[in-house]
């Protein structure tokens, strides 16, 4: 039985200690300012760690790109007004490794 109670304890340990590397934080990007070309929450002073959320004046998500250590770093993707994809990026420590992008029909224009 005491074996079990530690397995128990281990897996959930386990579980909690993965949730915790795949929680990230989202920020609106009207919270966020760039320092030194570094993206910086407002009134901290830790580079952002985290996915920034752009929107339209509507409401509507123009964009969302993630960060880390205040670089660009992973997915970004953009969206035109109407919904439709505008662009897709992949960045790896600030820098540009991959780009698609369509038109406002869906017609890919760019794909490198």
């Amino acid at each position: 039985m005491r074996a079990v109670s530690i397995w128990v304890v281990l897996i959930v340990m386990f579980a909690m200690i993965c949730d915790v590397g795949l929680a990230q934080k989202v920020v609106y990007s009207y919270r966020t300012v760039e320092r030194g070309g570094l993206r910086y929450e407002i009134n901290s002073e830790v580079p952002l760690t985290g996915t920034i959320v752009v929107l339209y004046r509507n409401g509507q998500k123009r964009g969302e790109g993630e960060y880390r250590d205040g670089k660009r770093h992973g997915k970004a993707t953009e969206w035109y007004e109407n919904g439709q994809k505008k662009s897709y990026g992949e960045f790896r420590d600030g820098e540009l490794i991959r780009l698609k992008t369509w038109d406002e029909n869906g017609k890919v224009t760019f794909d490198g």
